[in-house]
Formats: C-alpha cells, structure tokens, sequence
C-alpha cells in the first residue's frame, strides 16, 4: 500500500496590527500645530505691513500739513464741520477706451458747502436725479489708463465740480470723495 502524503497546510499569516489611535492623534495634533502656526505667521506678516502703511501715511499728512501751515489745517476741520453731503449710489460705466472693453466701479459722494443745500438734493429727487446724470457723463468720457493715477483721479474730481457748476444749481461742491473706485479692463 502506498502511503500519500497529504500536504501540509501553509502556516496562517499573522493578521495586520490595527494602526493605533495614538498614532493618528499625534499626526492630528502636528497637522492643527503647524497650520495654526502658518496662520499666525500670516496674519502677523499682513499686521506689521498694514501699520507700516498706516504710518507712511500719517507721516505724510503731517508733512503736507506743516508745508501748508495751520491755517489750512483750520479750514479744512471747519469745512468738515460745516459741510454737508450728498451721497450717490454705485456707478457702473463703461469707459471710453478703444475697443469698449473697460469699465468703471464708482461709489461717490459730493462735499457741498453746508447741510442746507445736502437737504434740497434729499428733498427734491429730480434735482439729485439731474446731477446724477451729468455725473454719468463725466465718467463715460474717462479712459482708464488715465483713471488709474493719481493725478487722473484729480482731474475727474475736476471735471465733475465743472460739470455741476455749469448746471447753474446754486450749490458749491467743495470736493468729490470716492469711497469705492475700480477700473476694470
């Protein structure tokens, strides 16, 4: 008689250790340490170049304060005491570059010469509506490589103050403030 030999079975394979919490605890914690630390990095960075800028501006209104003299510093404090606005909501225009491709965001307000005649443009909306149009037309006269500099902001501020004057309103623009300005292209 022949003896078979019956294989043997193979040896189980151990089974794969579980990965422990610990573990995934430890790469949690290093992942929240080094993004709150990036974070912080960032903000500190965008802190520290906002007061610079801060401070660069202070610096320089002083200096233009003290070339000007105190007087100008007067006048200008009873012109904001004083003064009254007009406030206009957004303009969107399109400029009048070649190609009609650029645009101008524009929120405005005009500076008048006291709170009287802010009250006539809120009492009387076909007269806001009035300089409000021409005020439209100013702006889509503009070119915007113009628009983006500082001396091109003046000189709209310029053209809007003549525009108004030759309304003939009987009011007295003392400055055109921009609160919101963008150029599109």
């Amino acid at each position: 008689m022949a003896t078979t030999k019956t294989p043997q079975a193979a040896a189980p394979l151990p089974a794969p250790k579980p990965k422990s919490k610990r573990t995934l605890l430890i790469i949690a914690v290093v992942a929240v340490i080094v993004l709150g630390g990036g974070g912080a990095a960032a903000y500190w960075m965008w802190a520290g170049s906002r007061t610079a800028t801060d401070a660069e501006a202070t610096a320089g209104s002083d200096t233009e304060s003290d070339s000007q003299g105190e007087g100008a510093a007067k006048v200008k404090t009873k012109v904001a005491e004083d003064a009254g606005l007009v406030e206009f909501p957004g303009f969107l225009v399109n400029l009048a570059d070649a190609g009609g491709q650029a645009y101008l965001r524009v929120t405005l307000s005009l500076l008048v010469a006291d709170e009287k005649q802010a009250k006539l443009f809120a009492e009387r909306p076909a007269l806001k509506s009035l300089l409000r149009s021409s005020i439209l037309e100013v702006l889509a006269l503009q070119t915007g490589g113009v628009l983006v500099t500082p001396k091109g902001k003046e000189e709209l501020k310029r053209a809007i103050v003549e525009k108004i004057d030759a309304l003939g309103l009987k009011v007295e623009v003392e400055d055109v403030l921009f609160s919101d300005f963008v150029v599109q292209y």
